[in-house]
């Protein structure tokens, strides 16, 4: 099974969105910080105007990050092709709520060499949305 299968294509955005905007905001404030360091290190004051300092310091690191991450997944059409894949699985496997099931984002989820690994088939009853088709009898009955 490909690594980024277990999301819906709209939980997919969702997580990229939030991703952009935590690294964004994690570079917004590197930068800032550098620069209040720096500014105390050489032991001039910050006279600077308030809009002179908004724009190039803050709005555009920002839009350009969140664009730049947003755009990965966006143009990317192998995460976009397992994510509409995972659809496809949901609705043979008889689940409800289709678009709204994400199954890699829950914390059952490990790492190892750089792969990303499930612990267990049967975790995904924590993160399912909506009745689960297989109970957990479903097998002992059969």
């Amino acid at each position: 099974m490909i690594n980024e299968m277990g999301r819906s294509l709209k939980k997919g955005y969702i997580s990229f969105i939030k991703a952009g905007i935590l690294i964004a905001l994690f570079f917004l404030l590197f930068v800032n910080i550098i620069i209040l360091i720096t500014s105390l290190l050489s032991g001039q004051s910050l006279d600077f105007s308030f809009y002179e300092y908004i724009l190039p310091l803050v709005v555009a690191p920002f839009m350009f990050t969140f664009l730049f991450i947003f755009s990965m997944f966006f143009f990317s059409s192998d995460l976009k092709q397992a994510c509409r894949l995972s659809e496809k699985v949901f609705l043979v496997l008889g689940f409800e709520d289709v678009k709204n099931q994400d199954f890699f984002g829950t914390t059952d989820h490990f790492k190892e060499n750089g792969h990303t690994f499930k612990r267990s088939v049967m975790y995904y009853r924590r993160s399912l949305k909506g009745t689960d088709p297989y109970p957990e009898d479903y097998f002992d009955k059969k």
